[in-house]
């Protein structure tokens, strides 16, 4: 089952019981902790929400309802709330506040040749879907404006990176987007397989290995 239509089953049961910013919350709280995770953790989601008031009335009822939405069928389910998700994001969350490049480090050339690495290993499809989850992830997150904008033109047409004073920090977070992204798409065994053969592959520029990105 993939991530869209899990969200959709979330949705379509919490947006019955809630509304608003407590919705959205929730919503978030399990996209980040919860939509890599099997149904049956849906549990502990349902626990890490028992602040929201609408989540705290009936967390058993929520429970059953929840696994029972994964069963529907796709037309039974809500639209994907993902932009309206963003949009609250947007509103509500600071942009992340990363410390400054050490003096001289330009991770440019290391990120390229990962990148290219990563995405040369996939399908155009896959690739895509991979570029474009990391690429909401990375917006939703507020990375660096920088390394957003640099990651935004080697999506378009490969430009090369210029990442001269993105700390470390961000471009990690980035990785781990596609990760994520990778897991989804292809299975955690074979994702590991193209996260390593393409760091692996990377020659080490002084001091910026790409095992340091990881």
């Amino acid at each position: 089952m993939t991530v869209e239509r899990k969200r959709r089953a979330v949705y379509t049961v919490l947006s019955d019981v809630a509304e608003g910013a407590e919705l959205w919350q929730a919503m978030w709280c399990w996209q980040d902790r919860y939509a890599q995770k099997s149904q049956f953790e849906l549990n502990g989601f349902l626990s890490d929400c028992q602040h929201l008031p609408a989540i705290a009335r009936d967390r058993s009822g929520l429970y059953r309802r929840l696994i029972s939405s994964m069963m529907l069928a796709e037309s039974s389910l809500k639209p994907d709330p993902f932009d309206e998700m963003q949009a609250f994001a947007e509103k509500t969350l600071p942009p992340v506040q990363s410390p400054t490049a050490a003096a001289g480090d330009d991770w440019s050339l290391v990120v390229s040749h990962t990148l290219t690495g990563i995405f040369g290993a996939l399908r155009s499809d896959t690739a895509s879907a991979v570029g474009r989850y990391a690429m909401e992830q990375a917006n939703r997150h507020r990375l660096q404006p920088e390394l957003n904008y640099a990651f935004t033109l080697w999506l378009g047409n490969r430009q090369p990176l210029e990442l001269a004073g993105v700390a470390l920090a961000p471009i990690r977070q980035l990785l781990n987007y596609i990760y994520i992204a990778l897991c989804e798409t292809l299975g955690p065994v074979e994702a590991d397989r193209v996260l390593s053969a393409a760091v692996g592959a990377v020659p080490a520029e002084g001091s910026l290995d790409a095992r340091r990105l990881l």
